[in-house]
């Protein structure tokens, strides 16, 4: 696990008061082939941790598009984050289309899937909010 970001409080503590993102982090960089357990999905990923919600889940579309930016300034090659809302933000489709724009997440397969499917970066975004 690599040094992270709180965006909530602006410091580099971002212990998961909720849980959830150190178990999808857990489920994706776990361990393999060590005759326990599962098989991480990406068992050799560096995890950095991004903290854009307190530890009741609460934060702002704000919080979330600094942290995207703050991945992204730090070296991010994947970006996954679990989120929900009742809707879209200027704040949180500038941050996917930082996403999109940074080659964050492209492979020349994945360039080749959304080429084939037609996928644009409207579709990108508005996959977030389903």
């Amino acid at each position: 696990v690599l040094p992270g970001w709180n965006t909530i409080n602006q410091n580099n503590k971002t212990t998961d008061g909720d849980g959830h993102g150190t178990h999808v982090s857990g489920t994706i960089a776990q361990q393999t082939n060590d005759n326990t357990g599962v098989a991480g999905l990406a068992h050799g990923a560096c995890i950095l941790p991004i903290k854009v919600l307190d530890d009741s889940g609460a934060g702002t579309d704000a919080d979330i598009a600094d942290g995207i930016a703050k991945a992204i300034e730090l070296g991010a090659r994947v970006i996954n984050m679990s989120l929900g809302g009742p809707g879209s933000s200027s704040f949180e489709q500038a941050g996917f289309k930082e996403i999109f724009d940074s080659g964050v997440g492209k492979s020349s397969r994945s360039e080749e899937f959304r080429r084939k499917k037609r996928i644009s970066m409207g579709n990108f975004i508005n996959l977030f909010h389903l």
